[in-house]
């Protein structure tokens, strides 16, 4: 059984399908298909490595314009031993209320210096100035640690539908909680359920409440998905879930 906590199981929270795709085209949460970037597949579960979380909301017409400053700024994101691990496209807001991102972006950092270099260096600069903020509206980054608990991570591809969660759990009931994932965790891998992430935010800069835990997800099919949530001996354990 793996001790996690599912992203579909907590009433106080964000769940978004989605859509991911590879790192040098950049596009951006709610139900479709995904890709794996190149460092997905390569990056260990490393309790020191770093991570960040990046929200992005893009000026009407400006998708052009955002891939644009991706593509540029790749090159930057190297120099200063920053990865994009996956970007994930919203198409859905499954659960809770936001603003529909354009895009979700997961970074690995080689230090917590590497976005304050980046954003020091002049080439960058420069591009914050001519290309970024033309594009970008609005920007929250959320800087992370992996979750303590052990599981049994997995990569998805092309062929699978992801989801992500920002979660917020109810204060005084995380028993009641732990209690309910338990059970879920007996029944959601007949489904096609994979975990690929669970982060623990150590920080936020950006007009958003910082989420207790983050939580990256696939499915093998969108029906796989749906039948989950259908299930009856889910649709009993809801309750427990949505008091908690």
């Amino acid at each position: 059984m793996l001790p996690l906590k599912y992203i579909l199981s907590t009433v106080v929270g964000l769940f978004l399908l989605a859509c991911s795709s590879p790192s040098n085209n950049v596009s951006a949460i709610t139900q479709s298909n995904n890709v794996a970037t190149a460092q997905a597949s390569s990056n260990p579960q490393n309790k020191q490595a770093m991570f960040a979380t990046i929200i992005v909301n893009i000026h009407e017409g400006q998708e052009a314009t955002y891939s644009e400053y991706i593509r540029l700024a790749i090159p930057l994101f190297t120099k200063h031993g920053i990865s994009i691990e996956r970007s994930i496209k919203p198409v859905k807001l499954a659960k809770g209320t936001m603003e529909l991102p354009h895009e979700v972006l997961l970074f690995t950092m080689e230090s917590a210096n590497s976005f304050p270099e980046l954003n020091a260096d002049p080439a960058y600069q420069k591009l914050i100035v001519d290309v970024r903020d033309k594009a970008i509206s609005k920007g929250i980054f959320i800087p992370c640690r992996l979750c303590d608990f052990e599981f049994n991570r997995e990569v998805g591809d092309l062929d699978k539908t992801f989801g992500m969660a920002f979660l917020n759990y109810a204060e005084g009931k995380k028993a009641q909680f732990d209690d309910y994932h338990e059970k879920v965790c007996e029944i959601i891998p007949e489904f096609g359920a994979h975990f690929e992430r669970f982060l623990v935010p150590t920080g936020i800069k950006g007009d958003f409440t910082q989420p207790d835990e983050i939580h990256l997800f696939f499915f093998d099919s969108p029906e796989g998905m749906q039948q989950m949530g259908n299930d009856p001996r889910m649709q009993r354990l809801f309750p427990q879930r949505d008091e908690a």
